[in-house]
């Protein structure tokens, strides 16, 4: 009779335990839960990764949680076209822009379904667009929350949401692979996370958006356009900026307490500051700034 080996046997059960929680954490801490999605999608064949994430969708559509199946497998989508793409030996550039544009088209695609085309209005925005319109009233006054309408927004806060799984990802995932005790391959066209600097051409997308979001030029949708790409622009500096952060802590190798007290100030009080960090960093370079300091 056939007898498994005992390695076929442990990685099998690796395999179902990431899957198992990989589903957990990303159902109960949202994008949190994209490590997990990333470090699946690089450790088990295309086939079980895309598997295991129509199973989950499906299981959430069929039980009415309409939203979280749309998130769920936008992120998804995200995260597995990106290794898929990543795996290919194409560059980080190209990947994070494809995978991103997977991820929503997954999304739009599934809305446009469900609301049958009749999106604007529909039951299923309502429900999405309600804890962003809490957490609006909270800092807007009542006047200027009555003309503001978040729904033509959704675009930029989607894929702004997109880019944090993205992000968040690449940060955490080393930790996941030690977790689970899981090997993990690199991969040449693979990118650091405390390298990451967006391409030149983003600069000038981001700061035309910037422009036209203040500059009213009478342009239908024009406004509409240059804020949604700003809520992403933003998104992206604040990461660009956490990176150029994280690359000085090593470098002057910070103390753990002192490191979690900056992580702590910065997602509670400076968080639109490290977006600005990470704007300048495209002019000031503070690795290449810090590398000829320490030479």
């Amino acid at each position: 009779l056939y007898m498994a080996h005992p390695q076929q046997n442990n990685s099998f059960n690796k395999t179902i335990s990431l899957a198992a929680v990989t589903a957990a954490v990303l159902l109960m801490f949202s994008f949190f839960g994209a490590p997990f999605v990333r470090v699946l999608a690089t450790t088990v064949r295309s086939s079980i990764f895309w598997g295991v994430g129509c199973f989950l969708v499906a299981t959430l559509f069929v039980f009415n949680l309409s939203i979280a199946s749309i998130y769920v497998g936008a992120v998804w989508m995200t995260l597995g076209f990106y290794s898929e793409l990543e795996k290919r030996g194409t560059s980080w550039k190209k990947t994070g822009l494809l995978a991103l544009l997977a991820g929503l088209l997954f999304a739009v695609v599934c809305v446009i379904a469900i609301t049958k085309g009749s999106v604007a209005g529909s039951d299923l925005v309502k429900n999405f667009m309600l804890p962003l319109q809490e957490a609006m009233k909270q800092v807007m006054p009542a006047e200027e929350f009555l003309k503001f309408d978040i729904t033509q927004y959704l675009p930029g806060i989607f894929t702004a949401v997109l880019v944090s799984a993205i992000a968040l990802s690449f940060i955490f995932e080393a930790k996941i692979f030690s977790l689970f005790s899981l090997k993990r391959e690199k991969i040449s066209s693979s990118m650091k996370w405390i390298e990451f600097r967006v391409p030149d051409i983003f600069i000038w997308f981001a700061l035309f958006g910037f422009l036209f979001s203040i500059v009213d030029l009478k342009v239908p949708h024009l406004k509409i356009a240059a804020m949604n790409f700003s809520i992403f622009s933003i998104v992206v500096f604040f990461f660009q900026g956490i990176s150029a952060i994280e690359f000085m802590t090593r470098v002057y190798r910070t103390g753990f307490f002192t490191k979690i007290a900056l992580y702590m100030l910065i997602l509670g009080w400076l968080g639109p500051a490290v977006s600005v960090v990470g704007l300048l960093d495209y002019w000031v370079n503070f690795r290449k700034m810090v590398r000829k300091k320490i030479k």
